[in-house]
């Protein structure tokens, strides 16, 4: 159960309506350093582009190694 400002009314319908980032910034002020770090994770980039590019390089030289 949410205690304080999380757990008021229009926090828990905003959980369904409001974007985590934009939830964080409108209802986390009672908890700053919870809200700051919510707000960093929540907005960063989920990419796995940077692994692909390194399987691709590692396939590429095993593939040199092996012929």
């Amino acid at each position: 159960m949410a205690d304080g400002l999380f757990g008021c009314g229009p926090a828990k319908r905003a959980r369904d309506t409001r974007s985590p980032v934009e939830w964080w910034s409108l209802f986390g002020s009672e908890t700053p350093n919870l809200q700051k770090f919510a707000m960093k994770v929540l907005s960063l980039t989920c990419s796995s582009s940077g692994c692909e590019r390194n399987w691709s390089v590692f396939e590429h030289v095993s593939k040199k190694i092996i012929s």
